[in-house]
C-alpha cells in the first residue's frame, strides 16, 4: 500500500505556497462547510501541564465532500521561542489525507507551508468582501511567515495600497519585512516604513494584520479608522473595546472561534456580544447570503479561528498536482 510523501519542496511546487492558487479551494471547502457537506469536530489543543512557554500541539481533522471526497488531518505544533532560541520556525506540521473509502493513508505532507497558505487564502478572500475599494494604508503587526506571506498577498489583490506601518516585536525582522514589501508584487511604488509601536502602526490605516504571537490583548477600539477592515489573524491581539467599536463581525465559524483564550472568547465571556451580535460566517458573504462591506465608513472585524476543512481542502489540491506532475516519494506503508 502506498503513501505519497511530500516535503516542503514537493509542496511548494505543487502550488503549496500560493494563496491566490488556494483561494478557490479554500472557498469551495466554506461553501461546503455552510451546506452541511464537511465535518469538523472541535480542534483538541495538546499542552504541558505547568508550561509558560506557550508551547501546543493541535489536532485538526477534517472530512470535504462536494467535489473534494476526501477526509485527513493536520497535526501543527507551535514553539513560540523557535526562532528566537534555535533559528527554526515557529510552527511544524504535517498533513495526512486518507482515501475516503478504505481510510488507508493515500499521502503525507509537510504541512507548515499548507497551513500559511490557506491562512492567507481565507484572508483574501474576506479581504476581497470587506475591504474598501480604495484602501490605501496597510498597517501589519507580526513579521513572521505568515504575516509575510498575507501581507504580500493583500499587496499582490489590492493595487490602491500604497503604504505600509510594518510592527513586531523584534524590529530587525519588521524591517526585513518592509524591505521585502517595498517591492512586492513587483509593482513597485510602494512606501513602507517601521512603526515604533502597534499604535503607530495602526492608527489611520485601511487595513489592519495581525499575525503576532501575542497571548493578551493591546489593541484599543479608538486606534482604528472608520472604514477600516481588521483581519485579526492572530486571535488574542484586541482588547474588548475592539469588539465593541466594530460595525460588524464576522467569522470563518461561530462555534470554533468562540472557544479557549481568544479575545472573541473573553468578549463573550464578559457578556460583551454573543451570537445575535455576529454579522455573519465567511461562508454566508461568499454565497451571497450576508453582504459584505456596505459603506466606507463602517469598520469591519475578521476574526478567522483557521479551519482544519481549510488544510485538508488545499492538502487535496497540492496532492492532486503533485500526481499530475509525477512529484514526491512513494512510501510502503507495511514495508
Amino acid at each position: 500500500m502506498g503513501v505519497l510523501w511530500l516535503s516542503r519542496e514537493d509542496v511548494r511546487r505543487a502550488g503549496g505556497g500560493d494563496p491566490f492558487a488556494a483561494m478557490p479551494l479554500v472557498e469551495a471547502a466554506l461553501v461546503a462547510h455552510g451546506a452541511g457537506d464537511s465535518c469538523q469536530p472541535l480542534k483538541p489543543y495538546l499542552l504541558i501541564p505547568g508550561d509558560t512557554r506557550a508551547r501546543r500541539i493541535i489536532a485538526m481533522p477534517a472530512y470535504l465532500g462536494a467535489d473534494f471526497q476526501t477526509w485527513g488531518l493536520k497535526w501543527i505544533a507551535s514553539a513560540p521561542d523557535n526562532p528566537s532560541r534555535r533559528g527554526m520556525e515557529r510552527a511544524s506540521a504535517l498533513i495526512v489525507l486518507n482515501d475516503l473509502e478504505t481510510g488507508a493513508p493515500v499521502a503525507l505532507m509537510e504541512g507548515a507551508l499548507i497551513s500559511a497558505t490557506r491562512t492567507a487564502a481565507v484572508a483574501l478572500l474576506a479581504s476581497r468582501h470587506l475591504c474598501r475599494a480604495d484602501a490605501r494604508t496597510l498597517a501589519v503587526l507580526g513579521a513572521g511567515a505568515i504575516g509575510s506571506l498575507i501581507a504580500q498577498s493583500l499587496l499582490a489583490a489590492h493595487p490602491t495600497l500604497e503604504r505600509v506601518r510594518v510592527y513586531d516585536a523584534v524590529e530587525a525582522s519588521a524591517g526585513k519585512l518592509a524591505a521585502a514589501l517595498e517591492s512586492a508584487g513587483g509593482r513597485g511604488g510602494i512606501a513602507c516604513e517601521v512603526a515604533p509601536g502597534p499604535r503607530q502602526a495602526i492608527e489611520g490605516a485601511d487595513v489592519v494584520l495581525t499575525a503576532t504571537t501575542a497571548q493578551e490583548g493591546y489593541v484599543e477600539g479608538d486606534w482604528l479608522a472608520p472604514g477600516s477592515l481588521f483581519l485579526n489573524v492572530s486571535l488574542r491581539d484586541p482588547e474588548a473595546s475592539v469588539f465593541e467599536r466594530a460595525d460588524k463581525l464576522v467569522v470563518d465559524d461561530w462555534e470554533q472561534a468562540n472557544r479557549g483564550t481568544t479575545a472573541l472568547r473573553k468578549a463573550t465571556r464578559a457578556g460583551l456580544l454573543g451570537r445575535d451580535d455576529l454579522h455573519a460566517e465567511l461562508h454566508e458573504i461568499l454565497e451571497g447570503a450576508a453582504p459584505g462591506r456596505e459603506s466606507d465608513d463602517e469598520i469591519v472585524l475578521f476574526n478567522p479561528m483557521g479551519l482544519s476543512i481549510e488544510d485538508v481542502a488545499t492538502a487535496w489540491g497540492v496532492y492532486r498536482e503533485a500526481r499530475r506532475q509525477g512529484l514526491g516519494v512513494e512510501l510502503d506503508l507495511y514495508g
